[in-house]
């Protein structure tokens, strides 16, 4: 388990069919990344499966077999994080198993990141294994090409504003609109280190 994925971030990125391109930035198999054990429960029924819809739900079902199922994290880093209200539990679990195995973690939650940059001791032990959405779409951009980019994001469009506003067909210049998103991010979540392909 080298890639942790939260159930936001892989719900954008399977949906254009990036998930699989996103994963091999990190020089990583599927079978190496972990998402949350309800993810596949919320596919099936509830308020995800209502927003995305039966069919997208179904494949992304699919997809979600393919990544291996999150331990429970000990109690170490769970402790520090229950004080901080803001970090729903799942998220709890994904960052704390991230600072647990040395991970990366690919999440799209700033609600939890604002609170992260807030506890010294998990910003250090995750500096520069945070991905947030931006940085990996800026890679992808970067590996792929913007064109190729913009035909699949832009099916994640429904899911996520930036995604929406970066890659629309007005937006000519996709890479630096990302950046945009990017270094804004970047600076609202400091001193926490966020991870970018280098």
């Amino acid at each position: 388990m080298s890639l942790l994925i939260d159930t936001d971030a892989f719900c954008k990125f399977a949906c254009g069919g990036l998930l699989e391109r996103a994963i091999a930035l990190f020089g990583l198999p599927a079978a190496e990344c972990a998402r949350l054990p309800a993810l596949p429960h919320m596919l099936r029924r509830g308020a995800l499966h209502r927003r995305l819809g039966a069919a997208l739900s179904a494949r992304l079902l699919s997809e979600s077999t393919r990544l291996t199922v999150a331990p429970a994290p000990g109690l170490q880093w769970l402790n520090v994080l229950k004080p901080y209200t803001q970090i729903d539990p799942g998220e709890a679990q994904l960052l704390a198993l991230a600072a647990e195995h040395g991970a990366f973690l690919l999440t799209g939650d700033k609600r939890a990141l604002q609170e992260v940059r807030n506890i010294p001791e998990l910003v250090r032990a995750l500096a520069g294994r945070i991905a947030v959405p931006e940085a990996v779409l800026l890679a992808l951009c970067a590996v792929h090409g913007d064109e190729a980019v913009r035909s699949a994001a832009i099916e994640a469009a429904p899911l996520d504003t930036m995604f929406r506003v970066c890659f629309s067909k007005s937006e000519q210049e996709p890479r630096l609109a990302v950046r945009s998103y990017l270094d804004d991010t970047r600076a609202k979540l400091r001193p926490l280190e966020l991870w970018e392909l280098s």
